[in-house]
């Protein structure tokens, strides 16, 4: 919050900046003015102006050594601004504290008469900041000045009920900030607009007391009637910082995206931007088919920077209290998100479709030279089409993506085609893998998908070459995918009929020399063409059925226990005839 010099290479002398009302604003919302406690700040600034002037040794001393200094033309200084704008929000803090008290109910003449002595003395000190600021300052600092002064000076008149004086300085002090919340940076802009909103109110007070209330409009009418005092030096003032901030402004860079153009106001993250724009314009002199992986990555990183930086951007512009002006900056903030976002999600996929594209290259020679397969997948191809479309998902989600149509469009169509390649692959990955049933019926479903997305593409109206090329390449892929997934069908079924060809054997069995065919019924689930003249294939059941075993339960056997007769397990066992008649008992046997 110091004042400090700016060097000005036009001028021999040092010029001070002092935002006043950004420090004015800082200082009263962490130090008890976001809940009006008016005394609370008054001690802080209190001590604040004890450590400013010991900073700078202008100190006055104590007991005997007390030396009152003041503060001159002559012995001015720019660190000198900060103790007179102390001075006066300390009487200012002061002299609300007692109208607080005032409106409590403690209404008596003494606390009203020291009131008004204290709005005297911030207007005092107000006038001699301004009067200093002429020489120390730059012409935005004095502006600042002259309208933070006007305003403290139209207070004093409104407690003195001195309406057309009051009404004067508050419009003087409403038109400052109304032209320094033109320009500037957003959060300068949105602080000038609510103190110019806020300064409204207080002309319309003047109005009204003057029994002239006009509205809105009165401000603009006390202009018109000259109420401002040398209206043309002021003036001149405006225009020349406005010029100069304008001109300040207009070096920033603007970034061109679908029709959007953002401004990049900061420094740090404008360096970031041009860094990933160079980068990315280095990988467009490569030829598609030469770019390698690492400038692919070279590209992707140097987006990734450019984003964490406008990360942290957006992270400290949540801090920033709410205003026309803050949500703005937001906005262009969250657009500028998603360009960088889609620039970047831009590469990924045409790296992906590089990959898969190569891929595939590789897969048909493989597949038309009968090679076992091992450098190209359909499964890996599949993995890549699943990377393709979450890509395309993560762009659909980007701010500013939502709201274009054509973009929109685009994107679907070529979501549908992605979704037609993936299940192409997917069902080769079944053939693959001798599921003919489920890769025919992807087959299908992949060929309905490829007839929609050469629809969708067809309806696109690129707005440019480059983008008419891409469609165009994109319907004839659809069209060599079609025309795949006819002969991939074709090969399915062949292979179905032949594997059930071979399958055969097993549904014959031969007894006493004769062909026995189990019936349709036994072998539903397989299928083979009916022989010529052989209408025992044709056999829907057998008549009678064939006998198989049944489970029985245990309660049956306990039954027919009692009438059954078991086998004689002795000769199994190697018991003789004499050894079964020997011993004692021999002749009980029998």
């Amino acid at each position: 919050g110091e004042a400090r010099p700016n060097n000005m290479e036009d001028e021999a002398e040092v010029k001070a900046e002092l935002k006043i009302h950004e420090v004015v604003a800082k200082l009263q919302q962490l130090n008890g003015m976001r809940h009006s406690d008016y005394e609370a700040y008054r001690r802080f600034l209190t001590r604040r102006l004890r450590k400013v002037r010991k900073s700078i040794n202008f100190t006055y001393g104590r007991g005997r050594n007390f030396v009152k200094k003041e503060i001159t033309a002559e012995n001015a200084q720019p660190a000198h601004l900060m103790i007179l704008l102390l001075n006066t929000e300390r009487a200012w803090a002061y002299a609300m504290q007692l109208k607080q008290t005032m409106n409590r109910g403690e209404s008596e003449n003494h606390l009203a008469n020291h009131m008004l002595r204290r709005f005297t003395k911030a207007v005092k000190w107000s006038t001699a900041l301004e009067q200093l600021s002429g020489n120390l300052a730059d012409g935005r600092t004095c502006l600042e000045i002259n309208a933070y002064a006007s305003w403290m000076s139209a207070n004093l008149y409104v407690e003195q009920e001195a309406w057309s004086k009051a009404l004067e300085n508050f419009t003087t002090a409403h038109r400052i900030c109304e032209e320094l919340g033109k320009v500037g940076s957003l959060e300068q802009q949105d602080l000038f607009t609510q103190r110019s909103e806020e300064i409204t109110q207080s002309i319309r007070y003047c109005n009204y007391n003057m029994g002239s209330d006009k509205g809105e409009g009165g401000v603009a009418e006390a202009m018109a009637d000259g109420g401002m005092q040398s209206s043309a030096e002021l003036e001149a003032q405006l225009d020349a910082v406005t010029a100069s901030t304008a001109s300040a402004v207009d070096n920033k860079d603007m970034m061109e995206w679908r029709h959007h153009k953002i401004p990049i106001h900061d420094e740090d993250l404008r360096k970031q931007v041009v860094k990933a724009k160079e980068v990315d314009r280095n990988l467009d002199t490569t030829a598609l088919e030469e770019r390698k992986e690492s400038q692919y990555f070279k590209v992707i990183n140097a987006y990734d920077d450019a984003l964490h930086t406008l990360s942290t951007k957006l992270d400290k512009l949540s801090e920033v209290s709410g205003g026309a002006k803050a949500e703005a900056m937001r906005r262009d903030l969250s657009l500028l998100t998603g360009a960088l976002s889609y620039l970047k999600l831009s590469r990924m996929l045409e790296r992906n479709k590089q990959l898969a594209t190569g891929l595939r290259a590789t897969w048909r020679a493989e597949t038309l030279a009968r090679a076992g397969g091992a450098n190209a997948r359909p499964e890996d191809i599949v993995h890549l089409y699943d990377a393709v479309g979450q890509i395309y998902q993560d762009m659909i989600k980007l701010t500013g993506v939502e709201d274009d149509d054509d973009l929109m469009d685009e994107f679907q169509a070529k979501m549908m085609l992605n979704r037609a390649c993936r299940c192409f692959f997917l069902a080769e990955t079944y053939s693959n893998n001798s599921r003919p049933s489920d890769a025919l019926a992807l087959y299908n479903h992949a060929n309905n998908i490829a007839i929609a997305a050469a629809d969708q593409l067809e309806t696109l109206r690129p707005e440019d070459e480059t983008e008419a090329k891409s469609v165009e390449q994109e319907l004839e892929q659809v069209r060599e995918l079609q025309s795949e997934a006819a002969g991939a069908r074709s090969r399915v079924q062949a292979q179905a009929f032949l594997r059930s060809q071979d399958s055969k054997s097993n549904d014959e069995t031969t007894v006493d020399d004769r062909v026995i065919i189990r019936s349709l019924q036994e072998r539903i689930h397989i299928y083979d063409a009916p022989r010529d003249n052989d209408r025992d294939t044709l056999v829907v059941a057998a008549v009678p059925p064939a006998f198989r075993p049944v489970q029985c339960k245990p309660i049956l056997f306990n039954k027919a226990h009692d009438h059954l007769t078991f086998p004689d397990l002795d000769v199994q066992a190697g018991v003789g005839e004499k050894e079964r008649k020997g011993g004692l008992f021999g002749w009980l046997r029998g």
